[in-house]
């Protein structure tokens, strides 16, 4: 209760999306962090005054651990860009003394904006040790396995896996891998698809339509969230919004019609929308 007063959580409309996304990712944060037992401690204590100062503690730990996780992925970024690495099949970036609990998360950005398998190492001492993740085509534990004599060890399943090496085998360990990469992932493997479920009018779109969508949660994996897919709209209106600006706000209504509807897209990578206009 200390955690959602914290988050501004309201207990009588609990959703997927506020524990995905609002109790989960800060009771995560702490082991990211390398402060485990605070989550621990927060979820055993009986004492309401000590689960206020932890739930305090828990909520900065999470602020703390975006910032780093933004700070890392632009460095990730920038490296990709200087170097060029999405030119090959999958993206192996490195960098000095990386927080080990926010790579995983980078190789899961960068995967998904390059839609290309990734591989994320910190360089502490002698040592690489990092995350990968992956695409549908390229299982990450059966091809890292044919790179092993260059690896201390790893680990995982086909689309996650962590992985550890010498800095003296990541020469070696990155031509092995990038030629696998090649052989295993075809060029229409690079190119994102969105599974539609289903063609919807827009008389079809309705509060009837989302209340009895709503009632098959919770979604995840295994049970995704349905897309359905409007065809011959015209947009009236587009503006970017939010903090950081990467949130596409939109106006469209179907051809001949006057029902308009407010849409909004978030999370976009600027650099790669074209907007056209007519």
């Amino acid at each position: 209760k200390k955690l959602y007063k914290e988050d501004a959580i309201d207990e009588k409309h609990m959703d997927t999306y506020t524990v995905g996304f609002g109790i989960g990712p800060r009771i995560n944060a702490p082991g990211r962090m390398d402060h485990a037992q605070a989550s621990y401690f927060l979820l055993t204590t009986g004492e309401e005054k000590e689960a206020t100062l932890i739930a305090k503690k828990i909520n900065e730990t999470n602020v703390f651990r975006q910032k780093s996780l933004e700070t890392v992925l632009e460095k990730s970024q920038k490296s990709i860009v200087d170097k060029k690495l999405d030119q090959e099949k999958i993206i192996v970036v490195t960098g000095k003394k990386l927080p080990v609990g926010v790579v995983g998360l980078v190789a899961s950005r960068i995967t998904d904006r390059y839609n290309r398998p990734s591989i994320v190492l910190s360089e502490e001492d002698s040592v690489l040790r990092g995350s990968a993740r992956s695409i549908d085509r390229f299982n990450l534990v059966d091809n890292l396995k044919k790179t092993e004599k260059y690896l201390l060890g790893f680990g995982g399943h086909a689309k996650a896996a962590g992985v550890s090496l010498k800095k003296e085998n990541f020469s070696h360990f990155y031509k092995k891998i990038t030629e696998i990469a090649r052989q295993k992932i075809r060029d229409k493997d690079l190119i994102k698809e969105v599974k539609i479920d289903a063609q919807i009018s827009s008389k079809g779109l309705s509060f009837v339509l989302t209340h009895d969508i709503n009632s098959f949660e919770p979604f995840g994996l295994g049970n995704p969230r349905p897309v359905f897919m409007l065809k011959k709209m015209e947009i009236d209106e587009l503006k970017w919004v939010g903090r950081e600006k990467n949130h596409l706000k939109l106006k469209s209504k179907k051809q001949g019609s006057l029902k308009i509807f407010d849409a909004i897209c978030f999370g976009l990578d600027r650099e790669k929308i074209r907007i056209r206009t007519h």
